[in-house]
């Protein structure tokens, strides 16, 4: 067995006593060459003149709306986000559209065969009532940074997953246990 298991905790703790596989297999999948992550709040003020007595905000949702992704020099990959928030002021629903970019290193980008990948996970964490109506809302940003590569890889293959256990469902009409496989054996 390869060490690199050794590297990576999860359900393989002992990968020596695995037996030997039943075939080895060719896959192709995007693999994770080189990753970071960024962690974040983003403050935003938002004065509202229009409103004479503020009482109340409450952040409701916040979604990404446009996303760029890209090498921009050799090493270094540029994240850029539009996003909208939604939030409630006195009863009221509102939006706000902000943009953030973050440029992060990775010794890798630019490297031929690799592209970049970004994921971004934006969340609601809190909303008050600031001096001369404004409101401060705080948006959580965690961001992935990926350079990865469609590739064929060779695997060890021990068979066919599991049945998975039955879900439990409200019903009137009677069970059904079909016989697993519900296919003929595979060779």
């Amino acid at each position: 067995m390869p060490n690199n298991y050794q590297m990576y905790p999860g359900p393989i703790e002992n990968p020596e006593h695995f037996p030997p596989p039943v075939a080895i297999d060719c896959i192709k999948v995007d693999k994770v060459y080189e990753e970071c992550k960024f962690t974040d709040v983003n403050e935003l003020d938002i004065t509202l003149d229009d409103i004479d007595q503020l009482t109340d905000v409450e952040c409701i949702s916040v979604e990404v709306i446009e996303k760029k992704c890209e090498i921009v020099y050799d090493d270094k990959v540029r994240l850029w986000i539009k996003y909208e928030v939604t939030y409630e002021v006195n009863g009221e629903t509102r939006s706000h559209v902000e943009t953030f970019e973050k440029i992060v290193v990775l010794a890798r980008a630019g490297e031929d065969g690799l592209e970049p990948q970004c994921e971004v996970f934006l969340e609601c964490l809190d909303a008050f009532v600031l001096k001369n109506n404004t409101i401060k809302l705080c948006i959580g940003k965690l961001l992935l940074f990926k350079l990865i590569a469609h590739v064929q890889l060779l695997v060890p293959v021990y068979g066919f997953c599991p049945e998975p256990k039955e879900c439990q469902v409200a019903g009137e009409c009677p069970e059904f246990d079909p016989i697993w496989p519900p296919y003929p054996e595979q060779s």
